[in-house]
């Protein structure tokens, strides 16, 4: 056989492996393919999975600072109504002190006047006294004066005043 003719049936004889190797190549690059597919499926699966489970954390957390905001807010308002409270009530306690100052001092007043009006309101009654007597005609006693209006001095010889008029 000449080499021309040896090497087209060797040739010949290459093409059925050739077209075999290639269908297995086809083959198994359809098999990558489609596992490549599924892989592709399942890390997309995976990562939407993750995404949601990133997602329904971070609703967690932040329903939890909403719900931790609304209770420091509740408390900031306790704590600013207890103070307005303890304002207003030490705000009465004041008025009431006052008020209590204000009505010891209108009583001291008011005993005070009495006080002063006291030997005034005496004569009076005496003075009064005398004009009944007077005009029932009655005799009138010389009274000895009220011991009030009388001074103590006034009894005292021993000033100087009364040696003046010959007292010792």
């Amino acid at each position: 056989m000449t080499a021309w003719k040896q090497r087209l049936a060797d040739g010949i004889r290459r093409r059925p492996d050739q077209r075999k190797a290639l269908a297995e190549r086809y083959t198994l690059d359809a098999e990558e393919a489609q596992g490549g597919g599924q892989l592709a499926a399942a890390a997309t699966a995976t990562e939407t999975e993750e995404q949601a489970s990133r997602d329904a954390q971070a609703e967690l957390e932040r329903r939890t600072a909403e719900e931790e905001a609304r209770r420091a807010a509740e408390a900031e308002e306790r704590a600013r109504r207890a103070a307005e409270a303890e304002r207003e009530r030490k705000a009465a306690d004041e008025r009431a002190r006052d008020a209590a100052e204000a009505d010891a001092r209108r009583a001291a007043e008011a005993e005070e006047q009495a006080r002063r009006a006291a030997p005034a309101e005496d004569a009076r009654r005496t003075g009064e006294a005398e004009l009944e007597r007077e005009a029932a005609g009655e005799p009138v006693a010389d009274e000895e004066p009220h011991r009030s209006l009388v001074s103590e001095s006034a009894v005292n010889e021993e000033l100087p005043i009364y040696r003046w008029f010959g007292g010792t």
